[in-house]
């Protein structure tokens, strides 16, 4: 299922619904303002840092609930990597990342 909802800022953010082993999965496909850091971990503060906002808005009631998972994918930092994510729920982001 493909949505599209604004946060509260007016930024327009596109994302596919999902379910993944019974849990609800948003990832996220566009809109998302440009991620700062050249490592995950320094995209995943910037994160924390300035676009909390933006989690709150798509992880919280009334978009989402208290079990919704998100996903936004980044810019891979490591040549091996197939790709970098971004992992992130109601009360935060994950400490694991890439793939």
């Amino acid at each position: 299922l493909l949505s599209a909802m604004a946060a509260k800022d007016g930024v327009v953010i596109q994302t596919v619904e999902m379910h993944t082993g019974g849990e609800p999965l948003r990832i996220i496909k566009s809109g998302y303002p440009p991620l700062q850091g050249s490592t995950i971990l320094e995209k995943r503060r910037y994160v924390r840092a300035n676009l909390d906002h933006l989690r709150t808005s798509l992880m919280a009631e009334p978009r989402g609930h208290s079990d919704m998972y998100g996903a936004l994918l980044v810019e891979k930092d490591l040549p091996e990597a197939d790709l970098a994510v971004l992992f992130m729920h109601n009360e935060g982001e994950f400490t694991c990342y890439g793939i």
